[in-house]
């Protein structure tokens, strides 16, 4: 049965395993041709000289900061499509062809035949993730967002910004959680729709609705948030200091917060008492912030700590293991269910 399975999806295991290949040498290669550049060196303020790599030369398709660019969207996205690719085959491609007809009438069980298959194509998958997470790691702390698309400057993608979304989500344990998850998604839909090409479009969706889901709802309560109010000079920003000794924080947004820190019981929220004074006081500035004083609330900004960093890693990636084996579980339902 193990040989029957590896025989069936060996060509997308090739596959998988070449597209991983090719992204890491392409990884490799640009970091080689990133360090490589030639320095050019201009004059700052009186003799103060800086030197900078030079990095727009060559026609302009293949210049570094656009390869860059495309390395980093497709780490984004390569999770999704090696868990795509090899998951909604097991299922959806035997019901699609007809061939489970013929597996299912021998002695082996059904859930000993997608157990096998599970374990064929999983474990591969497992390590092939685990070998382009690795090699992300070192690409996210070597070149960074150096590209034309880094809105936060060089630094990006090394160790003082590893908990802005474009980096956690390539870097540690989760781009193997995100595997893990798009692989048995795409199995359980497989087995629900019954055909490869909607079982990948519908894959690809869900995946996409949960990674949005995540970042922008969960990600940022996996962890106490710091919050930074604002100074009394006119609302400006104040100094970022949550970040000592952890690198640069993840900025999640403004908002209220009470003074001692903990909402009141039986009483509005921060955020209720804040829009409350914005309306009651929506010309006089003075008015609003003594309203805000009075009732013990005070406006400014919450960050995720990058101290916070691998804790939020092991929570996420629990999240995805657990709801990648409610999928398998699925799937595995669905086919000892499945009637022609």
């Amino acid at each position: 049965m193990i040989w029957l399975a590896f025989r069936r999806h060996r060509t997308n295991l090739l596959i998988a395993a070449g597209l991983t290949v090719v992204l890491s040498i392409w990884m490799a290669l640009v970091g080689h041709w990133y360090d490589t550049a030639p320095e050019t060196a201009y004059r700052v303020a009186g003799d103060a000289v800086e030197h900078y790599r030079n990095l727009y030369q060559g026609t302009t398709i293949f210049r570094l900061p656009y390869q860059i660019d495309a390395i980093n969207l497709l780490l984004l996205a390569f999770p999704c499509v090696l868990g795509v690719l090899l998951g909604v085959p097991l299922v959806a491609a035997e019901l699609d062809d007809r061939t489970n007809r013929l597996a299912w009438t021998q002695r082996i069980s059904r859930t000993r035949w997608l157990t096998t298959k599970w374990w064929v194509v999983g474990l591969p998958l497992v390590v092939l993730s685990v070998i382009l997470t690795l090699v992300a790691q070192w690409w996210s702390h070597h070149v960074g967002a150096s590209g034309i698309g880094a809105i936060l400057g060089p630094g990006l993608f090394s160790g003082s910004g590893r908990m802005q979304p474009e980096v956690f989500s390539v870097t540690g344990i989760v781009p193997i959680a995100y595997t893990v998850f798009a692989f048995s998604l795409g199995a359980a839909l497989g087995a629900l729709l019954r055909r490869v090409t909607w079982s990948i479009v519908g894959a690809l969706l869900m995946y996409a609705a949960v990674s949005l889901v995540m970042v922008t709802t969960i990600r940022p309560n996996l962890a106490p948030q710091a919050f930074v109010p604002f100074s009394s000079n006119g609302g400006s920003f104040s100094t970022l200091t949550v970040s000592s000794g952890g690198g640069a924080p993840w900025y999640l947004g403004s908002g209220y917060q009470f003074v001692d820190g903990s909402d009141h019981p039986g009483h509005m929220s921060a955020a209720q008492v804040g829009l409350t004074c914005e309306k009651e006081n929506p010309i006089l500035p003075t008015g609003y912030i003594a309203c805000l004083s009075h009732n013990h609330v005070q406006e400014g900004e919450f960050y995720q700590l990058a101290t916070n960093y691998w804790s939020i890693q092991w929570r996420e990636s629990l999240i995805y293991v657990a709801t990648a084996a409610v999928l398998l579980v699925t799937g595995l339902v669905l086919v000892r269910r499945w009637r022609a």
